[in-house]
């Protein structure tokens, strides 16, 4: 099945579920709030305030070893696997729009180099970043 079917079912099917849910009122727990604060801070690209794992945790007052086992916990996956796919899935779109070399995208998602990136790359997606940009590029 081509993945764009694999795609259009799963958001017709989401939206069905959305649509059908009685959905509460309710706003989030407060005990998520350290979390969702935290997946923001992980995920922002921005070399000016992007925030590595460690610094997130000294930011919402843990040891970074009492962060990672909450995160861990509350999420599924340690918070350096989370900020580094959040860093890979920036990197996909970045290809698609197809404005930038991989070594650009490389650099300006701090990866070490270029090669670093396509190995993360080709292990999150199963396929290299030039690959990745062949097929979604047409």
């Amino acid at each position: 099945t081509p993945p764009q079917v694999i795609v259009s079912r799963f958001v017709s099917v989401l939206t069905e579920i959305l649509a059908d849910s009685d959905a509460p009122d309710e706003t989030p727990a407060p005990r998520d709030d350290w979390v969702n604060h935290a997946c923001e801070l992980l995920v922002t690209h921005d070399r000016a305030c992007g925030h590595e794992p460690a610094a997130v945790a000294r930011k919402l007052g843990f040891s970074y070893e009492t962060f990672r086992k909450k995160f861990r916990s509350a999420i599924g996956f340690s918070p350096g696997r989370f900020h580094l796919d959040s860093r890979i899935d920036r990197a996909a779109a970045l290809l698609h729009q197809g404005r930038h070399t991989i070594k650009e995208i490389a650099a300006q998602l701090e990866f070490c180099d270029e090669f670093y990136f396509s190995r993360c790359f080709k292990r999150r997606f199963g396929s290299s970043p030039s690959d990745f940009r062949q097929r979604v590029r047409g």
